[in-house]
């Protein structure tokens, strides 16, 4: 499969770029850009739910 020989040559190529640490503040980054963004919506929702009781 292409894949799995994309995968395999990949990876060695994946490890020389990043190490374990690189990873790890790669996965905090991540995560919090995604809390951010699911703590944005719930901010936009709650407005829109405070527009729709005022008018």
């Amino acid at each position: 499969m292409i894949g799995e020989h994309f995968d395999q040559s990949l990876l060695p190529l994946l490890n020389n770029l990043f190490t374990p640490e690189d990873y790890v503040c790669i996965k905090v980054m991540f995560m919090l850009c995604f809390f951010l963004f699911c703590l944005d919506l719930n901010l936009y929702k709650c407005h829109m739910d405070y527009f729709t009781y005022s008018f």
